[in-house]
């Protein structure tokens, strides 16, 4: 490896990590903002094999719950997995996403709209969330 490969490694690093502290700064500013402290409970979503593969996110999983034990054992937080997101599985039915993973993705995905809307009192049209909550 040369000094300028050295060079380029660290400029482009530089701009990734200046782009995160950018998007912070903007995520600060933002006025909707989720107190996670005054929801009942937060559930956290595990798709083992969205890139990362099912053993890592198992162990991801394993990592969270000795942090959030004390939040788990009260219910604060709760885990949703939701598996046969592989390349085998993907392979087997010849889809890119099965259709009975995106029923699941689009489930939790509906439910954490439904609580943003709902925490952050959102007016919309209450048919829209009757909608979601019988989804």
């Amino acid at each position: 490896m040369t000094n300028s490969n050295i060079t380029n490694a660290s400029e482009h690093f530089q701009k990734l990590l200046q782009q995160q502290l950018d998007r912070i700064e903007r995520m600060e500013q933002s006025e909707e903002k989720t107190n996670y402290a005054e929801l009942d409970t937060i559930k956290v979503g595990i798709i083992g094999g969205d890139g990362i593969g099912p053993y890592i996110a198992a162990e991801a999983q394993r990592v969270l719950e000795t942090l959030l034990s004390d939040e788990l054992s009260n219910g604060k937080v709760t885990f949703q997995v939701i598996d046969d997101l592989t390349i085998e599985k993907r392979a087997e039915v010849n889809q890119a996403i099965p259709d009975d993973v995106l029923e699941k993705i689009i489930l939790l995905l509906l439910k954490l709209i439904t609580i943003i809307i709902t925490n952050n009192n959102i007016t919309t049209n209450n048919s829209i969330i009757s909608k979601l909550e019988s989804f």
